[in-house]
């Protein structure tokens, strides 16, 4: 509930988007948004399942993390598939966007 709280403040005061656009700054190839985004994630998951673990069983982080191999290896494979561009398909632009179609669809649904 406070973190959806936070998220709120954060995306009503528009700090969210100001962050969002520091970030994009970097990005200048697929790899570079992959990389971008595995970091920001890793940070983010890192914290909370720290956070989690310490919190429900009183164990730390550096205690668990020989076990939490597939935690870290499966984003530096992230990395590695983004920059050489394996497994990466690219969809072309529509004139309609997702929105615009899934509005149209709840239409077509309610009449």
């Amino acid at each position: 509930m406070v973190a959806m709280t936070y998220g709120g403040i954060l995306e009503t005061t528009k700090i969210l988007e100001s962050i969002v656009r520091a970030i994009l700054k970097l990005v200048k190839t697929t790899g570079h948004l992959i990389s971008t985004t595995v970091g920001t994630s890793v940070v983010t998951n890192l914290l909370a399942c720290g956070a989690f673990m310490f919190a429900t069983l009183g164990v730390h982080s550096l205690s668990y993390a020989p076990f939490a191999f597939f935690c870290f290896a499966s984003p530096i494979i992230a990395i590695i598939y983004g920059h050489f561009g394996w497994k990466i398909t690219y969809v072309e632009k529509t004139e309609r966007t997702l929105g615009e179609s899934a509005h149209q669809e709840m239409k077509l649904e309610s009449v």
